[in-house]
């Protein structure tokens, strides 16, 4: 496996989209903390904080990671490269794995040298941190696993659909699909438990009604189901991090884990007997 992963790594070397994402991660956490400054620059608005720039692009990168992992190992199979690797005695066990390993790795480099760019350049235009940096230093944490959940992903698609653009197609729809559902997670969850019968609008003030139950609310088992299954989709975790919402943060990294392990083997398990013709 050794030698496809430097066979790999070489080859990403070269990769051209790869490298444009890269700058393109580099120049944009600036521009939008420089954004960010100018607007809020003698307005009394609420404060704005580092890690508020820090986090903002992190459901953003796992598109852009989708994408270059599908460019990446679809044309492996557009040009028959794993067919290849086969004949001269590699196992689909070291190709399937060298490829993860692989994409894991440039996906995770992209994730920190934007949460890198995002840093100084939040530090250089806000100063203020809302967090300790032990608490910024395990959300880093969470967001390297939940990327390499959202990699594996896109590794699991990309090698058992062997065509690049029906790879591309369903890589994003599949991302499309957790995102819509962990938002739509999100919004139920965020419903108050009560709320005003009524709310009237006058010129002079906001005349609300007296508190009632609110129908919308879901509790007790249906609630803790729900937000087990918001906290375990790296979507989810997406969402919250982005929100700045860490009330549950503390079993993500487990949560992500777990996910990892099953994706993974999802992915491996069909790849082993599929059909490479």
């Amino acid at each position: 496996m050794r030698k496809i992963l430097c066979a790999n790594f070489y080859r990403l070397r070269k990769d051209k989209f790869f490298w444009s994402a890269f700058l393109s991660l580099l120049a944009l956490p600036v521009f939008i903390s420089f954004i960010s400054y100018q607007s809020n620059l003698g307005q009394d608005h609420d404060p704005i904080y580092v890690e508020t720039v820090l986090f903002n692009l992190f459901p953003v990168i796992a598109f852009v990671c989708a994408v270059l992992i599908v460019l990446y190992l679809g044309t492996e199979f557009d040009e028959n490269t794993v067919r290849n690797k086969l004949s001269v005695g590699h196992t689909r066990k070291e190709i399937y794995y060298a490829n993860y390993l692989t994409c894991i790795t440039f996906s995770l480099s992209l994730l920190l040298i934007c949460l890198l760019s995002s840093g100084v350049a939040g530090y250089i235009f806000f100063r203020d941190f809302l967090l300790s940096r032990t608490r910024i230093t395990f959300l880093i944490l969470c967001c390297i696993l939940c990327m390499m959940v959202f990699s594996a992903i896109s590794v699991w698609l990309t090698m058992n659909i062997h065509r690049k653009s029906t790879a591309l197609v369903a890589t994003l729809l599949v991302m499309f699909a957790i995102m819509i559902f962990a938002s739509y997670l999100e919004g139920v969850l965020e419903e108050p438990e009560m709320t005003y019968s009524s709310v009237t609008v006058t010129m002079e003030e906001v005349e609300l009604g007296e508190q009632v139950p609110n129908p919308s609310y879901i509790g007790g088992t249906a609630r803790t189901i729900m937000e087990f299954v918001f906290d375990m989709l790296p979507s989810g975790q997406a969402i919250q991090i982005n929100n700045m919402n860490f009330d549950r943060c503390l079993r993500w990294p487990l949560l992500s884990v777990i996910m990892l392990a099953i994706i993974t083997a999802a992915g491996y398990l069909p790849f082993r007997r599929s059909d490479l013709q």
